[in-house]
Order: C-alpha cells, then sequence, then structure tokens
C-alpha cells in the first residue's frame, strides 16, 4: 500500500487562445486571478496552470476496499469538486478576458 497526491488541473488548448506565446503572455498579466486562485486552494504551476491537490488516504482506500464503503476515502474528491464548482465563475472570467474580442463578436451572433 502506498500514498500518491492526486488533483485537478486547469490547463488551456492554446490554440484556442492565439497559440502557446499569446497564452502565455496572457498568462502573465492574471495576477488578480492567480491571487485568488492560491487564496481558494490552487497552486500556480506558472503560464496559466493551476493545480488542486488532493489525497485521498491510503488506510481510508483499504477500508473502503474491505468494507465497499466509499464515503468517507472518496470525501477529499467530493471536495475538490465543490471546490471547482466553486472556482467555475474564476474560471470564466479567466477564458473571457484571454477570448480575442472578435471571437467573442462572431460567438455572440
Amino acid at each position: 500500500m502506498g500514498q500518491t497526491e492526486y488533483g485537478l488541473r486547469f490547463l488551456v488548448d492554446h490554440g484556442r487562445f492565439g497559440g502557446k506565446s499569446a497564452w502565455n503572455a496572457f498568462s502573465k498579466t492574471i495576477g488578480d486571478i492567480g491571487q485568488l486562485l492560491g487564496e481558494r486552494g490552487r497552486a500556480h504551476e506558472g503560464k496559466g496552470i493551476y493545480f488542486r491537490p488532493l489525497v485521498l488516504p491510503a488506510p481510508l482506500m483499504a477500508d473502503a476496499w474491505a468494507n465497499e464503503d466509499w464515503s468517507a476515502a472518496l470525501e477529499p474528491l467530493t471536495q475538490a469538486l465543490d471546490k471547482l464548482a466553486e472556482d467555475a465563475a474564476v474560471f470564466k472570467d479567466l477564458v473571457d478576458r484571454a477570448t480575442p474580442r472578435e471571437r467573442v463578436a462572431v460567438g455572440a451572433d
């Protein structure tokens, strides 16, 4: 039995935002969003990539396997998904800022 860290990572398809160079330049301008995501438990991995770690404790996983009751073992995942739902508006703001205006105008039709 071992222990490892899992998590949820936010990263983008660079092509949707003008390519990797354009995204990397943009990601340098989102300090306010980065700070907010950091306060919400996400680690900034650089270039607009954010990671929320979660640990599924090995002893709880072993107990869940033996007892076929996964509720306690998967609680960290449930909490991380709840936090993801809370962060959705922040990520929407980030993507909206990054989307070129002409693409937004076309998408509005």
